[in-house]
């Protein structure tokens, strides 16, 4: 698989994106993955039943795809090379992939299908609720839900605090302010009451003057 690095400028971390579309002699790793049933929640779905209630809850599946294991048969379809160390003077080695690659045209349907098992088989110890959500308010690894009181979504709130935070430099600020609550079943959640962000020129600006 072909692959590069992406590094957030903002962040102490590269990332490593895998291109599935890259052709070697006309044909890429895509051209042989079939893309499976589609078992995406639609998005108008997840919007319109988000507006529904008054409280809102929302959350996100942190690296959905990487925790989906390809099985041990599949894993050589998924080799690359690489330089330890970046170090081209040294031998390539040659890794397997264990999980699902953000881009293959596979994965979206087998990550879904993987969420949606998991509903059914820890039902019993979740609650249908919980299973309910999962079918119907997730898009992808995000989950959108609102519901009718704070007991529903949070719990009764104990404490709660409004945190403002803000930050500026020669190229650019940034303004936050969220609404950490704690229920009294110690459940911690914070909202995000209103962010701003903006670049800074690249060069002052200039003004004409009108005689």
């Amino acid at each position: 698989m072909a692959h590069h690095g992406v590094k957030d400028p903002t962040k102490d971390k590269l990332r490593v994106v895998f291109d599935l579309k890259a052709k070697h002699t006309g044909i890429s790793l895509n051209d042989h993955l079939m893309q499976g049933p589609y078992l995406t929640s639609s998005l108008a779905g997840v919007l319109l039943r988000f507006m529904e209630g008054q409280h809102a809850v929302t959350a996100d599946i942190q690296e959905m795809f990487h925790q989906v294991k390809v099985s041990e048969d599949d894993r050589d379809s998924l080799r690359f090379l690489l330089w330890p160390g970046g170090d081209t003077n040294q031998a390539v080695h040659e890794f397997r992939r264990t999980s699902h690659v953000f881009g293959a045209r596979s994965s979206p349907s087998v990550v879904n299908f993987c969420l949606r098992q998991a509903a059914l088989d820890y039902g019993d110890k979740y609650g249908e609720e919980a299973c309910h959500a999962i079918r119907r308010n997730f898009y992808v690894d995000n989950l959108l839900k609102s519901m009718d009181s704070e007991e529903d979504s949070f719990g009764e709130v104990s404490s709660y605090q409004l945190h403002h935070f803000v930050d500026a430099s020669q190229t650019g600020y940034g303004v936050a302010t969220n609404l950490p609550t704690v229920s009294k079943n110690n459940q911690v959640n914070r909202t995000l009451v209103t962010g701003r962000a903006r670049v800074a020129p690249l060069k002052r600006p200039s003004f004409h003057e009108w005689n």
